[in-house]
């Protein structure tokens, strides 16, 4: 049975919490009122987010606590907690967890509350702890999954916050109550409660499909979100997963800017010169350091060490002895999907090949040639010429745009390095340029199919 809804609960919650804080983000409104409802529904999520209040001094970053701990399950909130007590809060049933000032938690003494927070993501995660039992130290296992709230004046380690929906704060700019309405907020909790007991055995239904369709790429956001979706009315779901979304471009955006980009792009452009899916670390280190200023080059031994951490790791011997890395099909597609701004698809099946899966080997039925049928038969021909690779251009993509006028100057035959070299000089890096090549060394764009040559 598929869990029933009451979207005028939801709406007079987030009413609460709207008229007691002051958030930058409209969207933070709807992302409370859900983790409310989360943390009554507990017993039916098996993964989640924690919820990380930052800003500066008197930002309502408290408030914001004290509000939410009035609406949410079986609510835990002190200045202080000692690192047993919060185990043995979690250990003895669900509760939700407020610390405020965070960053006290953090100190070198206290690592295993880190260690606490990083585990306590997924349902069925134990810490284990050792506890004097009449003269002896037991190890003894501690459940420590349970909905948390944070609040700090700045960031905090990595590792917690990729496990956070990180709501900033700011001092309000319109005025909120000076006590929280705590009739009102009891009433809430008690309707939250009742609501909770009538879906008792009633499941959660399956978003994963939704967010996998939205082409959610960071697995940690979507373990914050994906239940916050299922617990909101389909009226408002939209906010939540759009929400999501914005925060899932954003973290491929910055992922995007990493030397590990810059590396994939060198990568890229290397295996389409490959034969049969070798790729020398010399190549790479070559194609990453082209057009670098020479503080800013990476050595041969740098690069095979960061390629390992990226997870090419299945090492060959290329042809003048030098070590490179096997990459195949697939795995270009896996990192394509991490570090590209093309959607490379994991199931795609690449035509086999002589050399094992040799990407972008020329056609030999190549043509050449640039195809001047009417538009209708171009735009037939468009269609069904997709790219191996899995990048489909979008109508205004610039880089097509600039490519497809550098081959009609050109009248649509071209060396290939030539090309590569052009758009190299507009801006454009060489694993860029590789992106737009089909298995042939066709490049398609706008109804025109132009080969490459060489």
């Amino acid at each position: 049975m598929e869990i029933t809804y009451n979207p005028e609960l939801y709406q007079d919650v987030r009413s609460f919490i709207e008229d007691h804080v002051d958030l930058v983000e409209e969207e933070g409104y709807d992302v409370l009122t859900a983790k409310a409802f989360e943390s009554w529904l507990i017993t039916k999520v098996t993964e989640l987010g924690y919820v990380f209040f930052v800003g500066p001094p008197r930002s309502g970053k408290t408030r914001a606590l004290e509000t939410m701990a009035t609406l949410c399950y079986n609510s835990k909130m002190a200045a202080y907690m000692s690192t047993p007590t919060i185990y043995r809060l979690l250990d003895q049933g669900y509760t939700t967890l407020f610390f405020d000032e965070i960053q006290q938690y953090l100190t070198e003494s206290r690592m295993d509350f880190l260690a606490l927070l990083n585990a306590g993501q997924r349902k069925g995660a134990r810490a284990w702890l050792l506890v004097l039992m009449e003269k002896e130290w037991v190890p003894t296992p501690f459940k420590v999954f349970g909905s948390k709230f944070l609040a700090s004046t700045r960031d905090t380690a990595e590792s917690l916050a990729t496990r956070c929906i990180i709501i900033p704060m700011m001092k309000n700019v319109r005025t909120v109550p000076l006590r929280i309405d705590r009739p009102r907020a009891e009433i809430l909790a008690s309707r939250l409660n009742r609501y909770a007991n009538s879906v008792q055995g009633a499941d959660l239904p399956d978003m994963e499909p939704l967010f996998m369709e939205r082409g959610f790429k960071d697995y940690r956001n979507i373990e914050a979100f994906i239940n916050l979706a299922a617990v909101t009315p389909p009226a408002f779901r939209s906010h939540i997963v759009d929400y999501a979304k914005a925060i899932d471009d954003q973290i491929a955006e910055e992922e995007g800017v990493t030397q590990y980009a810059d590396i994939y792009t060198a990568i890229e452009y290397a295996w389409s010169q490959a034969q049969g899916g070798k790729v020398s670390i010399n190549a790479i280190a070559e194609a990453y350091n082209d057009g670098r200023l020479e503080q800013e080059t990476m050595t041969n031994r740098a690069i095979g060490g960061a390629v390992n951490v990226m997870g090419l790791r299945q090492k060959c011997r290329m042809s003048n002895g030098r070590i490179g890395r096997y990459i195949s099909q697939r795995t270009m597609n896996r990192l394509r999907r991490r570090y590209s701004y093309g959607q490379a698809t994991l199931d795609q099946k690449p035509e086999p090949t002589d050399e094992g899966g040799t990407p972008h080997r020329a056609s030999e039925h190549s043509d050449h040639s640039v195809s001047h049928g009417d538009a209708g038969e171009r735009a037939e021909r468009t269609e069904r010429s997709e790219p191996v690779q899995g990048y489909t251009p979008g109508p205004e993509d610039q880089l097509f745009v600039d490519a497809a006028n550098i081959l009609e100057v050109h009248g649509g035959k071209m060396e290939q390095q030539a090309f590569f070299n052009l758009l190299y000089k507009m801006g454009y890096n060489l694993g860029q340029a590789s992106l737009m090549l089909r298995e042939n060394k066709s490049f398609i764009f706008r109804g025109m199919d132009v080969s490459l040559v060489g």
